[in-house]
């Protein structure tokens, strides 16, 4: 009962209304005929408020508005024409509310019939006892009251079909978007949306047709009401003004009205389908997306010939935003999808969409009692393309490697890419080893085969590590850790290969990330020390400078060289918090030197490119830190590769200018290994060379080695730019590199990497030593 009274109609309540005034009005009436003993007319009172009641609880109880109204209108009509009967024409006067309540209960021109009918009759049953003057004034102000009755009904009756009309367009927009904010998909809220419609106008019928992807065809979006034939005979028609109103619509960007099908002979395959349906109309509006491009259209059919109403006009470009609306949301859920599943560069899948279908893949190989191989892939030396060509090529690389791995794979495998010049290949319903072999033999041969990339042509070749599910491991971490490291056996064993995982790699690879773990603790514990290498001017053989060298001081271990941890730092990131470590120390230990020493030293300090790129502002606060501990900003020299200085990425070269501007110097570590670019030492303005120890070894066999050295110091001297030997292990090697001019030599043959005391020790002697030379 509560439900019902807070969703009963305004017709149920003025039913009720009048009921409960009819009786409250007639009650005193009853009591005064009662005590005058008018039993007549008390019967009639009686009897109308009984009456009353009667419809009360009929509209309460059943809410029947057709046969209360109905029987409301008869009561009044019968009981007032009774009283006049019995009374005369007193009681004339109740005829102008019985008038008023009829136009409320029955439409404008059945009120008008039956207030006539009570005109007549009540004039009838007093034509005797009234005056011609009294009859004309009441003839005169019931017709009054008939008109303004029948005027006022008709302009609420427009006002009520308004507000009826802006409701059920409301409350088709309100259920739309509901469908659309909670997430449905596309096809059920365009078939609700025109379900709805169609429940409000029945002698319509919608559909939504979309452009499809390529944008040059038609694809059904929603046709709920109509046959699978109709919908069949459009989905994946040509977008052309020649094929239906739908096409024309997108391709004209207009709204098409069609407004007797069966005489329009532009579209005669259309026709036909339509006239099947019996569908007489179609009004196709195009819908826009926010860049103002028709993605599709909505067609309203019907099966009476018309043109849209003015109404109907704003309905359907309502009709059309909220399909915008509905097809700008599913776009977004799938690009959002999408972003999160596939790689933005070459569109295959990411790690994430790699990891549902690995798994998909294992639960059915485990089923049916079958293998899963992964084929982790690694280029070789795309670091060099993304140097020498920029990244733009190393883009284009990355793209046409896409395409190509997916002309090797057979139809049930997949690739994925990792990120960076990482994929990952996963093949299934493997029967014998050989099949996966033929697979990495496609992918290795397709790789190795040279690109033409902007009219450059570009060399790569690729490691493969493979591994094979069960056989290795039941689980997708594991497996892809020892795909991983039997891609690095492969690069081992000379890249451009193709190994597979065995258990002596599962050790090495428990191995390496037990070193990760240890190295991560040893970070937070400063497990390192630092010793330092002298660097000597080779005229005077005096100390001048010395390099930094790291070491680790593992707990069970003892000392762990750079050569092992330092790759895995720069893999994990740590190389960052370990370079901020050195550099702190360094400068530190700088201070106290300076203090102690008759010369100012300064010390070099190897550095990493993730430094440059990931922590930049990290290597700035070095130069800060010289000033703050009142050294000279030249007391710290940073060494870098020759790949480095030459890299595309900007943030680094930025970086390196920076610290110049600062008066921070740069050495070139390693020099010859690499491109050895003198434009860029030109460039760059670079503080020191420092020749790479392969070179001074065979300078006393080799005459073309020495004469390689020459050439290079004569070089960096015409650029101004100081050069260190490194390596040098004998007399013979230095008085080499002295008559050539070098100017400072680094090596056994003058000291080993010390300890701190150590090398403060040497330095004192030799300073003591000149002192009293």
């Amino acid at each position: 009962m509560e439900n019902k009274n807070k969703n009963r109609s305004t017709e149920e309540v003025l039913l009720l209304s009048i009921s409960v005034f009819a009786i409250l009005v007639l009650a005193p009436f009853a009591y005064f005929r009662f005590t005058e003993q008018e039993w007549l007319i008390f019967g009639i009172d009686i009897a109308l408020m009984l009456s009353m009641l009667g419809i009360f609880a009929m509209t309460v109880y059943q809410r029947s508005i057709k046969v209360t109204s109905k029987l409301l209108v008869a009561v009044a009509f019968s009981g007032l024409c009774g009283v006049v009967a019995v009374k005369g024409q007193f009681p004339l006067y109740w005829s102008y509310p019985v008038i008023i309540a009829t136009y409320f209960m029955f439409p404008a021109a059945i009120a008008v019939f039956i207030s006539l009918a009570l005109l007549s009759i009540l004039l009838y049953l007093v034509m005797d006892s009234m005056t011609i003057a009294a009859g004309f004034t009441f003839l005169a102000t019931t017709l009054i009251t008939i008109v303004f009755s029948y005027v006022f009904s008709k302009k609420m009756g427009k006002q009520h079909k308004k507000i009826s009309y802006h409701a059920n367009v409301m409350r088709l927009r309100n259920e739309a978007l509901e469908k659309i904010v909670h997430g449905s998909d596309l096809n059920t809220a365009l078939s609700s949306l025109c379900l709805n419609l169609e429940d409000s106008y029945p002698d319509m019928l919608c559909c939504t047709s979309l452009v499809d992807e390529t944008g040059a065809l038609i694809r059904v979006g929603a046709a709920p009401s109509f046959p699978a034939e109709f919908v069949e005979s459009i989905e994946g028609l040509p977008i052309a003004y020649s094929v239906n109103p739908c096409a024309y619509a997108i391709k004209s960007k207009e709204r098409v009205v069609v407004e007797d099908i069966q005489v329009s002979h532009q579209w005669p395959a259309w026709r036909n389908a339509c006239t099947k349906l019996d569908l007489k109309t179609c009004w196709s509006e195009p819908i826009f997306d926010s860049n103002g491009q028709a993605i599709g259209t909505f067609a309203f059919y019907h099966r009476s010939k018309r043109i849209p109403s003015k109404k109907e006009t704003a309905l359907i470009v309502q009709v059309a935003n909220l399909v915008s609306l509905a097809i700008e949301r599913e776009r977004a859920n799938q690009l959002i999808w999408r972003q999160a599943n596939y790689d933005q560069l070459t569109g295959l899948p990411n790690r994430n969409m790699m990891r549902d279908h690995l798994k998909q893949s294992m639960a059915v190989a485990k089923r049916d009692s079958k293998r899963v191989a992964v084929a982790f892939l690694d280029l070789d030396h795309f670091k060099d393309i993304n140097d020498t060509q920029g990244h733009y090529v190393g883009d284009l690389f990355l793209q046409e490697i896409a395409k190509r791995l997916k002309t090797c794979l057979r139809a049930t495998d997949d690739v994925a890419r990792l990120g960076g010049d990482e994929f990952v290949v996963t093949m299934t319903d493997i029967g014998e080893l050989r099949d996966v072999e033929i697979v990495c033999e496609h992918i290795t041969k397709a790789l190795s085969t040279p690109f033409s990339l902007k009219g450059k042509m570009v060399h790569s070749s690729v490691s493969i590590g493979v591994t094979i599910f069960p056989d290795d491991g039941e689980d997708i971490d594991v497996l892809l850790r020892n795909a991983d490291q039997a891609m690095y056996g492969a690069k081992q064993g000379g890249r451009n290969s193709c190994h597979f995982f065995t258990e002596s790699m599962r050790e090495a690879t428990d191995k390496r990330y037990q070193m990760i773990e240890d190295l991560r603790i040893a970070v937070e514990q400063n497990q390192f020390e630092v010793q330092f290498q002298p660097i000597v001017c080779l005229l005077t053989q005096e100390i001048q400078k010395a390099e930094a060298l790291i070491r680790w001081n593992h707990p069970e271990k003892g000392l762990i060289m750079p050569s092992e941890f330092i790759g895995l730092a720069e893999e994990t990131g740590l190389i960052v918090d370990i370079g901020d470590w050195v550099a702190e120390h360094v400068i530190e230990l700088l201070s106290q030197w300076n203090k102690a020493f008759d010369v100012s030293f300064q010390i070099s300090v190897n550095t990493s490119p993730l430094q440059y790129k990931k922590n930049s502002e990290s290597i700035i606060r070095w130069a800060t830190k010289l000033t703050e501990h009142c050294l000279p900003t030249n007391a710290l020299c940073l060494e870098i590769t020759e790949n480095m200085l030459m890299s595309s990425d900007r943030s680094v070269q930025e970086t390196v200018t920076a610290l110049q501007n600062m008066g921070v110097e740069i050495a070139i570590d390693d020099f010859g290994t690499g491109y050895s670019s003198f434009g860029y030492l030109k460039k760059f303005a670079t503080n020191y060379l420092k020749i790479d120890r392969s070179f001074v070894k065979k300078i006393e066999s080799d005459p073309n080695e020495l004469a390689l050295c020459e050439a290079i110091v004569v070089m960096a001297k015409k650029l101004g730019i100081n050069v260190v030997a490194e390596g040098i292990e004998t007399h013979k090697q230095a008085q080499y590199l002295t008559d050539i001019g070098c100017h400072y030599g680094q090596g056994y043959h003058f000291a080993k990497p010390m300890r701190q005391q150590d090398f403060i020790k040497l330095v004192s002697q030799q300073q003591h030593a000149l002192k009293t030379a």
